[in-house]
């Protein structure tokens, strides 16, 4: 049975922030005290955004990274944590509790794995996609569904592309719902894509990273076809 670390409070900096897409922004932490974070692919941060105030983010970077995470933040809601990762500059420190949350893979089954996810929840399928800690699944079938706006709303493509063309088993698909003229790639909405993809769902297990519309459809859907609820694991980001 898998074990979870114990939370913690930790001290960090911020030792990168990149704009990588129209409203997302990548940031890079470095750990202060204590100097490494143990964690499992899925898991999430806790940042302290204000007295009071904090946000939960996925870690995007692999457990072997474990002096340092990488988290992705979208500041289109324009919330405190947005106002928070706009003024963000590298060398702030930083406070957060961690690691946290249970959005993680079951290693053990045998079933196929279809990853789900709608803008920033990317985020901890990169995480897990990067893992080395389980190499055997590696060879396991494994479908990313990936849904975004507009072009303005890509990131991190190039790495996705490459690690599934690195593996065989993993198919990678990207679609927009607000494509521009000329957009030669997947339209539409990634819950009817993958409706429409994969056959047998009863036999897979779903893991749902996004807004929580697309995860209430994704369930919803699913659960007409047969999937039992155990699974489906999920992670809303708003």
């Amino acid at each position: 049975m898998l074990t979870f670390p114990k939370p913690q409070k930790y001290r960090a900096e911020v030792i990168e922030k990149i704009q990588v897409s129209s409203k997302v922004f990548k940031a890079r932490y470095g750990f202060i005290d204590p100097q490494t974070l143990d964690f499992i692919a899925g898991q999430t941060v806790m940042l302290t955004v204000a007295p009071g105030v904090h946000r939960a983010m996925s870690i995007a970077s692999p457990p072997q990274e474990n002096t340092v995470i990488t988290t992705f933040q979208n500041v289109g809601p324009g919330g405190p944590g947005s106002q928070w990762m706009i003024a963000l500059k590298v060398g702030d420190p930083v406070e957060m509790m961690a690691p946290l949350g249970r959005f993680t893979v079951d290693h053990e089954s045998p079933r196929k794995k279809i990853f789900v996810a709608t803008g920033t929840g990317i985020a901890p399928f990169r995480s897990m996609l990067f893992d080395e800690s389980d190499k055997d699944s590696l060879s396991h079938p494994m479908s990313l569904y990936w849904g975004l706006r507009s072009v303005d709303d890509i990131f991190i493509n190039d790495e996705l592309e490459n690690i599934s063309k690195e593996r065989s088993a993993l198919k990678y698909h990207l679609m927009l719902s607000k494509p521009p003229e000329g957009w030669n790639g997947l339209v539409g909405h990634v819950t009817d894509l993958v409706m429409s993809s994969e056959t047998d769902l009863p036999a897979c297990d779903f893991y749902l990273c996004g807004n929580q519309k697309m995860i209430v459809e994704m369930q919803a859907r699913l659960s007409e076809k047969g999937v039992p609820k155990e699974q489906m694991k999920f992670d809303p980001f708003f």
